[in-house]
């Protein structure tokens, strides 16, 4: 052979590479021209001695370096990730080289697959990738490269070794895997490079709005929220995904099918050791951000995180589902509310009771960390009995440890039926504060209202623990910024109805302006009494927040101010009934005073006593119509208010009726016995607290409309019945003149209440 001079050149090792990725020198083990010339193959002295020379080439080409006769394309680049491509010596045997192409392609996927395990060591691309990249590493260099090297020693030791027996060997054993494991590489980089092309801020909002339209068409009520984000790499349920597709499309291949179900269990025992912890104590271990579950808050630190518990909304936004690598067994939407809520019941457990209490639970259950995710009904098998335990413990320990019936009860008392809010609103707290009420809501107001609120807290004695930690540590008084049904109207979306343009109203209204003007000029014009404004607010302290949400207690509020807006025109319509039943004026009118024997009588009083007998009847017939309306009004608002209280309470005996008959009725509250689920206990909560609302007509906006007019006409009634006596009309010597035709006036502004009353009712 001929020595001659080759130039040597030195590679350095890119920074992609992992620090035990490849060897100090880079694959292969030779340099790029080869130091000495190759004997020419068709000058062997036998077909034989060439099919040896192709066989020890092709050993060397199966671990990726090139032979003497099989030698790396000049285009190939070593730090490029796919594998090398070879050219065959031209003068090779036909047969040989027939055979040498096709071992060749075994050679340039070993190179492929050798960089794409040690790509895989990369932090970024999580443990699911990592395991995939074990799975390939251990089949090249346990599996395979140790075939190779029986290979060599057979080709060494035994004379008959054929380039037939090499090929037959690769190909019932190795060929197929490798061109399985190739796809799926190529599917994983593609897929690498989609991600990096497309725009996945675009991609996230497209993915939000889809759930929006699923949610709006979905007919079951499932409260799952979704992360919609995209992640740049391929990993966890992406990847787990990929490998799934493969293996459904070699279902009909045996041999496939078992090598890619050997890759596949691999990958799911690292999936299913995360789901695993979840389910089992709410664990949530995914630092690369590749699991079913995805944190919100995961960027947050403990002490800050701490401080949030109270929040209601991260019970609700803090777990959620991860839409991107979604496995095709998690799309069942049900399911995936029972994975979410299983591990958020376990973190509540975790934080009220410690860790301690997960780990004597989790310890009394069998080892399960092997769950079969691919098997559906083993999975909802399993995630059935896993939901049932978190609810079971939940459930108790809202019971005993929380008392959380007696809460409910409580809550539920203090707007409905005998609560000591209630109390505290119709005897003391109105008596106290009704000045402040009637008046326009500023900051002295509220200032007022707040220590009246306080003053009477002093004065009421609790034993109760929870009506105590309620009502002196949680409950505050508070002037919303907007009246009430200004409120509700925010929370509606329908066509106005226009109660309040009615033609009697706009007349009615016309005329007390009228009547205000001629009498009070300097008057300012009435606003919204603070009364509209004001609301009780109750903090409910964590977890029980969980069972009373927010929505819940919006509602809640909603009826409560409803009853004690009825309890402030109640009063007000109380003292109106007195000032018209007892009071001197509505007794004997202002000719009492006139009551002398007629020989005491001077001229002019005895004409003004004629005059007040001719208009003695008028002004009867006023009165008396005045008294008749104002029972009316009484009579409905206190019929309204029972029929809020009585519907609160039928409710309540109801849900209770309905889990336990032998609970006496005076007893009966919506959740002395709550169902042993805590998504159930949710929704048996809000269906009592909506049905409450429903049925005090706080939903349509109609009705919202008309309890505003009749309350607004009420309200008006009220001033303009007490300004009657404003007016003395025995002061000046033109005050019988006047007299007839005043209580005239009135008759008729009375006329267009009842109208008015009448068309609201």
């Amino acid at each position: 052979m001929e020595v001659r001079d080759v130039v040597e050149s030195v590679h350095l090792v890119g920074e992609n590479v992992g620090p035990f990725g490849r060897r100090v020198n880079a694959a292969p083990l030779c340099s790029e021209e080869i130091k000495v010339k190759a004997y020419p193959i068709e000058k062997t002295s036998s077909e034989r001695v060439q099919e040896s020379l192709v066989v020890r080439d092709l050993l060397l080409v199966l671990q990726g370096y090139e032979g003497v006769y099989i030698r790396y394309n000049s285009s190939y680049r070593p730090d490029s990730m796919a594998g090398p491509e070879y050219k065959v010596v031209k003068m090779m045997n036909v047969t040989f080289k027939s055979f040498s192409k096709k071992l060749i392609k075994i050679g340039s996927i070993f190179v492929k697959l050798n960089k794409f395990q040690q790509w895989c060591c990369d932090e970024r691309y999580g443990r699911i990738m990592h395991r995939l990249g074990h799975e390939i590493r251990r089949f090249l260099y346990e599996d395979y490269l140790t075939c190779v090297k029986e290979l060599e020693v057979r080709f060494k030791q035994d004379v008959r070794f054929s380039i037939r027996d090499l090929e037959m060997i690769l190909v019932d054993g190795f060929i197929y895997k490798f061109r399985l494991l190739d796809q799926i590489v190529d599917r994983i980089l593609n897929s690498m490079r989609e991600r990096s092309d497309m725009d996945r801020v675009q991609m996230d909002f497209d993915n939000f709005m889809e759930d929006l339209r699923q949610d709006t068409n979905d007919e079951l009520d499932l409260r799952v929220l979704y992360d919609t984000r995209v992640s740049l790499y391929v990993k966890g349920g992406s990847l787990i995904s990929i490998v799934q597709e493969k293996m459904e499309q070699e279902q009909g291949d045996e041999r496939h099918t078992e090598f890619l179900s050997l890759v596949l269990d691999s990958l799911n025992s690292v999936y299913s050791i995360m789901f695993d912890e979840w389910m089992q104590e709410g664990k949530l271990d995914d630092f690369h951000e590749e699991f079913l579950i995805s944190d919100t808050v995961s960027d947050v630190d403990e002490e800050k995180l701490a401080k949030m518990l109270d929040n209601e909304r991260l019970w609700d936004t803090r777990f959620v589902i991860r839409k991107d690598g979604l496995l095709p067994q998690f799309r069942d939407k049900e399911l995936q509310q029972k994975i979410l809520m299983t591990g958020k019941i376990w973190n509540l457990i975790l934080v009220c009771c410690g860790s301690s209490a997960v780990k004597t639970v989790a310890s009394g259950k069998s080892d399960s960390r092997n769950v079969d995710i691919t098997n559906d009904t083993f999975l909802k098998g399993y995630v059935n009995e896993c939901y049932q335990q978190a609810n079971a413990v939940c459930i108790k320990m809202l019971y005993e440890g929380y008392h959380m019936d007696q809460f409910m009860s409580i809550i539920h008392d203090q707007s409905y039926v005998h609560g000591v809010i209630d109390q505290l609103w119709n005897s003391k707290f109105l008596s106290k504060s009704l000045f402040e009420l009637t008046r326009t809501p500023t900051e002295t107001m509220l200032n007022k209202l707040q220590r009246h609120f306080e003053d009477i807290l002093k004065e009421v004695h609790v034993t109760d623990n929870y009506q105590k930690m309620l009502l002196m540590q949680l409950t505050s008084v508070r002037v919303e910024t907007v009246p009430f049904y200004e409120t509700l109207r925010q929370f509606i979306d329908e066509q106005e109805t226009g109660l309040l343009n009615a033609d009697n109203f706009q007349q009615l209204k016309r005329m007390l302006v009228s009547e205000e003007q001629n009498h009070e000029t300097r008057r300012k014009k009435n606003s919204t009494p603070t009364a509209m404004y004001v609301q009780f607010e109750t903090s409910i302290p964590y977890p029980l927040n969980i069972i009373w949400t927010k929505p819940v207690m919006v509602q809640y509020q909603m009826v409560q101010r409803l009853i004690l807006i009825l309890a402030y025109h109640e009063r007000l319509l109380e003292d109106t009934w007195f000032e018209i039943s007892k009071n001197e004026y509505w007794k004997g009118g202002f000719t009492s005073r006139y009551r002398k024997d007629e020989h005491e009588m001077t001229t002019s009083e005895k004409q003004l006593h004629e005059d007040d007998d001719d208009d003695t009847y008028l002004r009867t017939q006023c009165i008396r119509l005045a008294r008749v309306l104002h029972f009316q009004m009484r009579s409905m608002v206190k019929e309204k208010r029972n029929q809020v209280t009585s519907a609160a309470a039928e409710s309540a005996a109801n849900t209770s009726g309905a889990t336990n008959t032998s609970t006496s009725s005076n007893n009966h509250h919506p959740y002395s016995r709550l169902p042993h689920d805590l998504l159930n206990v949710q929704q048996t909560v809000q269906d009592h607290v909506t049905n409450v609302v429903s049925v005090a007509g706080l939903t349509s906006l109609p009705h919202i409309e008309l309890q505003e007019a009749t309350l607004d006409v009420i309200h008006s009634f009220i001033r303009y019945v007490a300004s009657w006596r404003r007016y003395d009309p025995t002061k000046g010597q033109q005050a019988s003149n006047t007299a007839t035709s005043l209580w005239g006036t009135r008759m008729d502004t009375l006329k267009q209440y009842v109208s008015v009353w009448s068309d609201l009712h």
